[in-house]
């Protein structure tokens, strides 16, 4: 993990020891500061990779109600009349989603 060494501002790569190749000087509060920022970005990630799960899933779900609904609808109408109704509502709802209209 690259560094700035606070004695003589050189980019290192830290080594075990935490120690600047070129100075000597102690680097490990600069270590510690960036494992920790790594470790924050890293759940920051997970928290929106998470997010953006859930909201596919509630959308997912959402078309499912919808077409069990269309099928319930369009089943009391005629197996004829019902698909045409279904492939329109399904077009108008997924339509609008990306037009802006919900």
């Amino acid at each position: 993990m690259k560094v700035v060494c606070p004695y003589c501002d050189s980019y290192i790569e830290a080594d075990e020891n935490m120690n600047c190749p070129n100075c000597g000087g102690s680097v490990s509060a600069e270590v510690k500061e960036a494992e920790d920022l790594l470790r924050e970005e890293e759940a920051r990630r997970r928290e929106e990779e998470t997010a953006q799960q859930q909201k596919m899933q509630e959308e997912e779900r959402g078309m499912r109600l919808l077409e069990l609904v269309l099928g319930a609808f369009t089943g009391a109408m005629g197996t004829r009349r019902g698909r045409g109704l279904i492939r329109a509502m399904i077009n108008f709802f997924t339509r609008g989603k990306k037009g802006g209209m919900f």
